[in-house]
């Protein structure tokens, strides 16, 4: 029985439901309740490699800033060079 029919089932609500339909009910249910709590894990899981990821991301762009002011400032020297090589 799918989730829709036990639905319906419930809410046609014509006669009381048997114990057998009742305990498909309870059966599906659990079923459902298990899975979510599963997809829940996976989910907890993903957050927790995403922030580490976002620690990650952050570090490499700090990484990333210094070496571009490493960089900038070897440039500089280059060109500070190549301007006392031309004066002499």
């Amino acid at each position: 029985m799918t989730t829709p029919d036990m639905i319906n089932l419930i809410r046609a609500n014509t006669q009381p439901l048997s114990q057998k339909t009742l305990q498909a009910i309870a059966d599906r249910l659990e079923e459902q309740h298990a899975y979510l709590r599963s997809c829940l894990c996976t989910i907890d899981a993903q957050e927790e490699q995403l922030r580490g990821l976002g620690g990650e991301l952050a570090e490499s762009e700090r990484h990333r800033q210094m070496l571009a002011i490493q960089n900038r400032e070897l440039l500089a020297r280059c060109d500070l060079l190549e301007a006392e090589a031309c004066a002499s």
